[in-house]
């Protein structure tokens, strides 16, 4: 896939999508930006060997990368091309080195398999905004419609690199449960999902001052959790 068209994709569609914690990367004019995205858009600097197992119980081997851009996990074909697998919903579980991925509604990356609650993260990269260069030199926010055009094949007829780009890249946490569903972590949720050990929870929560968008005390959370 093209990848000046991947930052016009991004952006028309993925541009309402909310983020726990989000840090803000801008590429400025002049830059390349097919640099950028070859350094930032990946979850591994190479496509690794890794393993897609369906809930079917199939399963089969690949390289693999999860692309943050497009929110998809990605496999080299035999004709060399990057795709994108095609029927997640029927995904179970991925396995790349020691690595574990989820899908429910979107990829989600396991980081602490607990016995009682999971801790999962899902990271994206999203074309936020873009400033033109206008009038004296002084930058002038543009439109979706000014930025660029594309067609169905997937080929940019126009494209604009004279601007200065403003990426997200968004970190969001999720707790998950025996059956690999997951849900925003959020202290509403926690509450909920222990709502037996509601009073001992709180305590928890105000007497460490849990952050939900730090993984620090979320992995600190989950370790309380455990014993309830």
């Amino acid at each position: 896939m093209n990848p000046v068209f991947l930052v016009c994709f991004i952006f028309i569609f993925c541009y309402n999508v909310t983020a726990q914690n989000a840090k803000t990367i801008t590429v400025k004019a002049g830059n390349d930006v097919k640099e950028f995205i070859a350094n930032e858009m990946y979850r591994y600097p190479k496509f690794l060997i890794g393993k897609v197992f369906f809930r079917d119980g199939k399963s089969t081997s690949a390289k693999l990368n999860y692309n943050l851009l497009v929110g998809d996990m990605q496999y080299i074909d035999l004709n060399g091309d990057t795709l994108s697998i095609a029927n997640s919903k029927e995904v179970g579980y991925i396995k790349i080195e020691e690595d574990s991925f989820f899908y429910d509604q979107g990829y989600i990356e396991l980081l602490n398999d607990g016995s009682t609650v999971k801790l999962g993260i899902r990271q994206i990269i999203k074309l936020k905004d873009f400033k033109r260069i206008g009038a004296y030199g002084l930058p002038s926010h543009g439109t979706i419609e000014s930025y660029g055009t594309y067609t169905g094949s997937h080929q940019v007829q126009k494209i604009n690199v004279k601007e200065d780009l403003v990426f997200s890249k968004q970190t969001n946490y999720y707790f998950g449960d025996k059956f690999n569903h997951f849900i925003p972590a959020t202290r509403k949720n926690v509450l909920q999902i222990f709502s037996n050990h509601q009073r001992k929870v709180e305590k928890f929560l105000y007497e460490n001052d849990i952050n939900f968008n730090k993984h620090q005390d979320l992995e600190k959370l989950i370790a309380f959790l455990q014993v309830l």
